[in-house]
């Protein structure tokens, strides 16, 4: 059994900030605390300071790429049982099951399943109180499958409400409410 904070605190590696704020207000909705690092380097360094719960960790990254911050994770005896899963849009099978067998608990394609399906495993995860091995997940059978249509629609239409937020701060129309921009 894997123990937890009351609260949890997830570290996602990644440095694409638009999908860090649309998994921020994912798993705030389950009162999961989300820190961020950037790049590998700085990955590394915060597991190590913050020991979180759970990594959530992106493969294409600055400085060290998520392999490498995977096998240093797991070389550490202080960090090597504090579960990894990988959530990425790099998704050739043979990449995944290498992030497996290095030690990952399981792979999320950033491109077919929503940050939805990711907060949702991590909490019932949390609930369980154990984060479940997958041996080699596919990438057709990994979370809500959309069709790039609306992949894309959903972020045309999230871009266009972030650009009018922006285009009444800019104005100096801005009222409190406007500020509130939800992803």
């Amino acid at each position: 059994v894997y123990f937890m904070r009351t609260t949890p605190k997830i570290l996602f590696i990644d440095d694409d900030r638009f999908f860090l704020e649309f998994y921020r207000a994912e798993l705030s909705q389950f009162n999961i605390s989300t820190e961020f690092a950037m790049d590998g380097e700085e990955g590394v360094k915060k597991v190590t300071e913050l020991k979180p719960d759970v990594v959530l960790l992106d493969v294409v990254l600055p400085k060290k790429d998520g392999f490498q911050v995977l096998k240093e994770l797991k070389a550490d005896p202080n960090t090597k049982d504090i579960p990894v899963i990988i959530v990425s849009t790099l998704g050739s099978e043979c990449d995944i099951a290498e992030l497996i067998k290095l030690g990952a608990v399981r792979a999320f394609n950033k491109m077919s399943a929503l940050p939805k399906d990711v907060a949702e495993y991590v909490q019932s995860s949390f609930a369980s109180g154990k984060f479940e091995s997958k041996e080699l997940p596919t990438s057709s059978a990994q979370g809500t499958v959309l069709p790039k249509e609306q992949i894309d629609a959903v972020f045309k239409d999230s871009l266009a409400e972030i650009e009018r937020s922006f285009v009444k701060m800019f104005d100096k129309k801005t009222e409190l409410d406007d500020l509130n921009v939800a992803l």
